[in-house]
């Protein structure tokens, strides 16, 4: 009998020591909707790494970049002293997001489509044991591997843009 206490003692123990807690499908985008400096309005997860989002009114939030229908892309943080007036319906405007502590890159497309902003919430996820849903095994974040993410990040705008000029 003290054989089996200890057992049971030892097996709760080393469970509950250094576990870390997965966080569920519903709370990994919730965490995700925190991580963007903007509201999205409506947030539906078509899979662990791509969301569609659409608002009631237009969002007006800065970009970092813009791109237009044909690819071309400006980048307004660095080169331009102005800001855009209004987005048109005509272009992308991307946001990128990068969460260092949680090892995740987030890409954030926006489109108008009859003055309401719609989109992609592209996430590049470090697997780890808290984030089991990571498509990546390296980290994101990491600057030497900038290239590599920007590369990720052009599909992801040729699929923007596949988009923006279907509709």
């Amino acid at each position: 009998m003290l054989k089996k206490c200890i057992y049971l003692l030892m097996t709760v123990c080393l469970c509950s020591c250094g576990s870390i807690k997965q966080l569920t499908v519903e709370q990994y985008a919730e965490d995700i909707r925190r991580d963007i400096p903007f509201d999205l309005g409506e947030m539906k997860e078509d899979n662990p790494e791509l969301y569609s989002f659409t608002c009631k009114d237009y969002v007006a939030y800065f970009p970092d970049y813009e791109i237009d229908n044909e690819g071309m892309t400006s980048v307004f943080r660095t080169t331009f002293d102005t800001l855009p007036a209004v987005q048109t319906e005509s272009v992308i405007w991307r946001n990128v997001v990068i969460v260092k502590k949680k090892r995740r890159v987030l890409c954030i497309d926006r489109m108008l489509h009859d003055g309401k902003t719609f989109g992609f919430v592209y996430v590049l996820q470090m697997e780890d044991s808290r984030y089991p849903y990571g498509n990546y095994h390296w980290d994101v974040t990491d600057h030497r591997l900038l290239e590599l993410v920007g590369s990720i990040l052009g599909d992801y705008a040729d699929f923007s843009l596949g988009v923006l000029n279907a509709k």
